[in-house]
């Protein structure tokens, strides 16, 4: 009998939703809705690894604009582990995406893979987990982003992300039971957050805020949509203090870490006004 052949193509949309269940099998604990926006926003940015057809890694590399990517989603399944297959899967990948600066999420065995491929870790983004409280009035700040013209979200977007990811952003405001808010003072936008709902609980991300008061508001707006008592997820980046401390002052206790990493560069957003994380697949 001959070698068993590994093999790398292209995802087809209906694999992305087997790409998010392992996501989820991983402790990841994706959204419920996420594999439409992850494929939408860059169609030819999933890959899988085949042993004689038969998928057992995958991983995605999704580009947002000429300079910047992601890769995310990088599993391979625990019975082929080990065994190098991930490490071609990920130098196919890094092919594709040439010199963009690449962003990453490691967890465990996979911080070490990516170091291997040339990624620098950057900070811990560390996931905070509570129960949604009873909040008083909305502050009348806060706007639906139904009402905001997308175009200024947008810019904000793009402003606080340091990337352009317009067709990502679309699909993310927009699935079933999600809401997104946005913070606006003085006739200009302050910040805004999403929330949506997961296979546990609800997540909060993207928050961008530009201070404390605005990203605490926009925290209470989004959590009054989750029913009471159940799980409310937020990750955040360790280097903001501030919004730690936001996360514990809400009493949710860290119970997930992820290590954020860069390849051909740093990508250099500006943290003080992220409050959390828009997700861990695609940064």
């Amino acid at each position: 009998m001959g070698a068993l052949q590994f093999s790398v193509r292209r995802m087809h949309r209906e694999e992305i939703d087997l790409a998010v269940e392992w996501a989820h099998e991983e402790g990841w604990n994706p959204g419920l809705y996420d594999a439409g926006v992850f494929y939408q926003t860059d169609p030819s940015g999933f890959w899988a690894g085949e042993l004689d057809g038969e998928i057992i890694s995958m991983m995605s590399g999704v580009s947002y604009d000429s300079s910047y990517g992601f890769t995310g989603l990088y599993i391979t399944h625990p019975e082929y582990r080990g065994q190098g297959f991930g490490g071609k899967l990920l130098e196919t990948v890094h092919d594709q995406m040439g010199t963009r600066i690449l962003g990453s999420d490691a967890v465990g065995e996979a911080r070490r893979v990516l170091e291997r491929g040339g990624y620098v870790a950057a900070h811990p983004d560390v996931r905070h987990e509570g129960v949604t409280q009873r909040f008083g009035p909305i502050d009348p700040h806060v706007v639906n982003l139904k009402h905001i013209p997308f175009e200024r979200l947008d810019d904000y977007d793009q402003e606080t992300f340091a990337a352009r990811r317009t067709r990502f952003l679309r699909g993310w405001i927009t699935r079933p039971g999600t809401t997104g808010a946005g913070y606006y003072l003085d006739g200009k936008m302050q910040g805004y957050g999403v929330i949506r709902p997961c296979r546990v609980g609800w997540k909060i991300g993207p928050l961008f805020a530009n201070n404390e008061q605005v990203a605490e508001k926009l925290f209470e707006a989004l959590a009054s949509h989750v029913p009471p008592g159940e799980p409310l997820f937020l990750d955040v980046p360790e280097p903001n203090e501030r919004a730690v401390v936001l996360a514990r002052r809400y009493d949710m206790d860290p119970v997930f870490e992820t290590v954020r990493m860069y390849r051909n560069g740093k990508h250099e957003p500006p943290l003080d006004r992220w409050w959390g994380v828009t997700s861990t697949e695609l940064g």
